[in-house]
């Protein structure tokens, strides 16, 4: 028997269990599988009611404490429940979960054969589904905030992706990666790019089930043609548009409001961003600062795509501008190249889950005002 944590106590985890005691266990001998035994929700959203099917819940302490004494031996997550940019890797970190020791239990499929139940077991590294994506389609802004990591505000002319070479590396993707939950159109500014519309289409196109998301100041949203509006409304259900709203768009709230509900589009707003996390240093940390700030880095759940290369983050490709600017030399490595010879979805997920280099030069985020850079641009909108 396996002992088994299951990660969250939502609906869609209280169906895993469902799944494996009625339907998993059954079979499990005839393919040579050992039966699993829930023993936990590990309970970390701190929201959802307690399930009523007997099966404890517990904390990240006591999750911590059953993985180190040998009390799970595996984590399983529900498909539903590995979607969007939220943090998987630092929680599984934090309590010490061996990402070989985890699985993916697919259960949006159809259960046609004994087989399919069995193989809904999908091992982390193997699993052909990616929670998030995002990626530019403008490196430059028209906003220029201080200590945006993607440094846009240091991109001196347009810098836009050349639309049939993403459109190849989007599907050179989906040879890796069937399905992807959220994808995120951003920058830099998306709605400079005139090819937008064309993007939206391609996204939708080769992953036909992901919710689309623009990610814009909004400086520029009431300017977009009905067209624009029109594109993501015929993406899957979901997606939209989403304002990162900053100081000098917080007298326009209620316009945008309804302005996009005439438009009739998804949307979100954030709160308005009047500090800016400041986490760039000069120094070279060493390994144990390595591994730590990659564990509890947010950042790592961002993975990006960009010029045929995926990445943990953005860092990798944006890192670029700011050596160019101060005539710096961090390091701009990370990314895995998708025409790599013999490349895998398992190599992919292995590497995209490790620290890299550039990883030695975050610190720990300190908080400051929202302003934008200085003209020209000094090392203190920038460095710690």
């Amino acid at each position: 028997m396996i002992n088994a944590i299951v990660f969250g106590q939502n609906i869609y985890s209280q169906y895993l269990c469902k799944f494996i005691e009625n339907g998993y266990n059954k079979i499990s001998k005839e393919f040579g599988k050992e039966p699993i035994n829930i023993i936990a929700y590990w309970n970390v959203s701190h929201s959802d009611p307690l399930p009523e099917d007997g099966i404890a819940s517990i904390d990240n302490n006591k999750a911590k404490e059953m993985i180190e004494t040998g009390q799970a031996d595996i984590l399983l997550i529900a498909s539903q429940n590995y979607a969007g940019q939220q943090d998987f890797l630092s929680k599984f970190f934090s309590i010490g979960i061996n990402l070989e020791n985890t699985y993916i239990v697919d259960l949006e499929s159809e259960f046609s054969t004994p087989k399919s139940i069995v193989d809904a077991l999908i091992p982390y590294y193997s699993c052909r589904r990616l929670p998030y994506l995002e990626f530019h389609i403008a490196d430059h802004c028209n906003l220029n905030c201080a200590n945006c990591e993607h440094y846009s505000g240091l991109v001196k002319t347009p810098v836009f992706p050349d639309f049939e070479k993403f459109s190849q590396d989007l599907n050179r993707l989906k040879l890796f990666f069937d399905e992807i939950s959220i994808i995120r159109i951003l920058g830099g500014e998306p709605l400079l790019n005139p090819e937008i519309e064309d993007y939206i289409k391609l996204v939708s196109s080769v992953y036909p089930n992901a919710m689309i998301h623009i990610v814009t100041n909004a400086l520029l949203l009431q300017k977009m043609p009905d067209s624009f509006f029109d594109t993501l409304k015929n993406c899957h259900d979901g997606s939209g548009i989403w304002i990162s709203l900053y100081p000098v768009m917080s007298d326009k709230i209620d316009d945008l409001k309804s302005f996009l509900n005439e438009k009739g589009v998804a949307y979100g707003i954030s709160d308005i961003n009047s500090t800016f996390r400041k986490q760039q240093k000069l120094e070279r940390s060493d390994d144990e600062s390595l591994i730590k700030k990659f564990n509890t880095c947010f950042q790592k759940g961002c993975v990006n795509l960009y010029n045929g290369k995926i990445a943990a983050c953005f860092l990798p490709f944006t890192t670029k501008y700011f050596n160019q600017y101060f005539n710096e030399s961090l390091p701009e490595d990370g990314a895995v190249d998708l025409y790599e010879e013999g490349l895998t979805t398992e190599i992919i997920r292995q590497r995209i889950s490790k620290p890299f280099e550039r990883c030695r030069y975050c610190a720990e985020p300190v908080d400051g005002p929202w302003h934008t850079i200085h003209n020209p641009s000094t090392l203190d909108d920038w460095v710690l």
